[in-house]
């Protein structure tokens, strides 16, 4: 059985195991997104939408890339065009993720609660509308 200092130190191990493993995750990404970057700026080739390249149609991330580009030169006009539904749902989606990679890091995996579900399928069902309206 754990005495109380026990279980704190536990506790306090698994907290800086997912922190590393969240900072670990997150340097990996960035240096993808760094090199994809320079590949992109340096060669304008991009990796295709399997969507658009089979169908035709551009589906809801269509123009991520480019929108990224320009809003790293602060070009909000030219992100809007490239993606409005994804530049407009960043202000809210980066925090809600900054907070569940907090959660996770303090408490571990839990499950989405049933406000999330719904937001999320919102999320989802507005993605679908968008998708169809962009290529009407």
């Amino acid at each position: 059985m754990f005495m109380p200092d026990e279980e704190k130190t536990s506790s306090d191990e698994a907290v800086r195991r997912r922190r590393a493993h969240v900072l670990r995750i997150a340097a990996q990404l960035l240096l993808i997104e760094i090199a994809y970057y320079i590949f992109v700026s340096l060669t304008g080739l991009a990796v295709p939408c399997l969507i658009r390249t089979f169908t035709g149609f551009q589906c809801p991330g269509c123009g991520i890339t480019r929108m990224c580009i320009c809003l790293s030169k602060l070009d909000l006009a030219g992100a809007f065009a490239a993606n409005p539904f994804i530049l407009c749902l960043l202000p809210a989606a980066v925090p809600y993720i900054l907070f569940r990679i907090r959660i996770y890091i303090q408490r571990g995996p839990e499950e989405l609660s049933i406000p999330e579900m719904i937001i999320l399928s919102a999320v989802s069902v507005g993605a679908v509308i968008f998708g169809v309206w962009r290529n009407l």
